[in-house]
């Protein structure tokens, strides 16, 4: 998972739009100096190398003899219908979070969500800022106390932490402030495999790095299309990395085939969720049809991780409407995350 500057509700990530077949957790993370601070509604959400895609869990035993648990991780969310309510942003309430503010002559100031967009052009002069379609309008925003200030062709762009009144799809600034500098630091929310760990600990080292060295495990899967939910690879600390098998039921038979190729850098486990659920949640958040989520800005849709292994949707979104609020509490209890920019303060 690559992180912009806004806040996360856990290590945050910004999806790409594209899910892709595993997921790779990192142990590092962008961060501003306050990005991993949770949100309203905390999740520990994992992040990915290849960034996208996930599922799934089940257990690991501690020697070959034993037969791998088939209990499910700690509860993923313990998500209630309450909780996405509460992140439903209405006229009158309050916000804080950061993100771009541009100017562009002939449209109201523009305060930006943190959707990634692809970059285009070649190494050059500075260029006009653009529109921002995803965000809200900005009204009484300081555009000379702007960190990382640009002023091309008569427009202004730059980042600001921000604190307003949310109506009608505009705030109103109460008080601005600079983005202190960030970037990529080490970062201590490392994954918690939902198995026993071997005695003296998850391995360090060996060859478990990238997607090729999953490749027993994903030949496993395309195998047992229906058993396998999802592979991974878990970091359970700076220096250790495991395969991770998430099953449709007992873990028995992919744990069996698995452990002489992975021996104690395995870790395979019964998922909460089942392909379907998963495949269901994920195509509820998206549609075919752009702008069928009016007024949320929804920019991206990924498959996911908890960091104890659990699978999830994640959604990243500018706010929540009571429309996307409703899918959310339709899906299986904790398999989605409304990850939204702006929440109510």
């Amino acid at each position: 998972m690559t992180v912009s500057p806004f806040r996360s509700r856990n290590t945050t990530a910004g999806w790409a739009l594209a899910v892709l077949p595993l997921i790779v957790l990192s142990a590092c993370a962008a961060q501003p100096s306050s990005s991993t601070a949770p949100r309203t509604a905390p999740r520990t959400a994992a992040r990915t190398a290849a960034q996208q895609s996930a599922t799934g869990g089940q257990t690991r035993h501690p020697t070959p003899a034993s037969p791998p648990s088939s209990a499910a991780p700690t509860d993923p969310t313990q998500r209630t219908r309450a909780d996405y309510r509460a992140l439903i942003l209405h006229d009158g309430q309050s916000v804080t979070a950061t993100g771009e503010v541009v100017s562009v002559p002939g449209h109201p100031v523009r305060w930006c969500a943190p959707a990634a967009e692809a970059a285009t052009g070649t190494a050059g002069p500075p260029q006009p800022a653009k529109y921002c379609p995803i965000g809200v309008d900005l009204h009484g925003a300081n555009l000379d106390q702007l960190t990382g200030r640009l002023a091309v062709g008569g427009t202004i762009a730059g980042t600001a932490r921000i604190s307003g009144r949310y109506a009608a799809g505009a705030v109103t600034v109460t008080s601005q402030s600079r983005v202190p500098a960030y970037g990529l630091v080490p970062s201590s929310r490392f994954d918690i495999p939902p198995c026993p760990a071997p005695a003296g600990g998850w391995p360090r080292g060996g060859p478990i790095n990238l997607a090729d060295d999953l490749r027993a495990a994903t030949s496993y899967q395309e195998r047992h299309p229906a058993d396998v939910v999802q592979v991974a690879i878990l970091r359970p600390s700076r220096t250790a990395v495991v395969a991770y098998v998430l099953t449709a039921g007992h873990p028995s038979a992919a744990d069996a085939a698995l452990r002489p190729t992975y021996g104690d850098r395995l870790c395979t486990h019964t998922s909460p969720y089942s392909r379907a659920e998963i495949d269901s949640a994920q195509k509820a958040f998206a549609p075919p049809t752009e702008g069928a989520f009016p007024g949320s800005g929804l920019y991206a849709t990924g498959q996911g991780l908890t960091r104890d292994g659990s699978p999830v949707i994640d959604v990243q979104l500018a706010f929540v409407t009571e429309q996307l609020a409703r899918i959310a509490e339709s899906q299986p209890r904790g398999l989605v995350e409304l990850n939204a920019w702006l929440v109510p303060d």
